[in-house]
């Protein structure tokens, strides 16, 4: 990785993009264990079923974000190109 200010903020972001995964993880047993109990509601259940999805994209698309800012840290401040 390279060294510097940017290094910095994306080594920083990263962190903060990895605990972000992390408690969506955690979101989202909580909504599975909630789920479990619900099911005898029909609604319920599919709003949860629905909720754990998004959630589940939101986790892929923070740990995508996390591995491409690991390799391009310049990112930060320059963008995607």
């Amino acid at each position: 990785m390279k060294e510097g200010p940017p290094a910095e903020m994306a080594a920083s972001f990263i962190d903060a993009m990895v605990k972000a995964g992390a408690s969506l993880d955690q979101m989202r047993s909580t909504l599975g264990a909630y789920q479990k109990v619900a099911v005898q509601n029909a609604n319920v259940g599919y709003d949860l079923t629905k909720t754990l999805g998004d959630l589940d994209a939101a986790a892929r698309s923070v740990r995508a974000l996390a591995e491409y800012l690991d390799a391009h840290p310049e990112a930060v401040l320059k963008g995607k190109r």
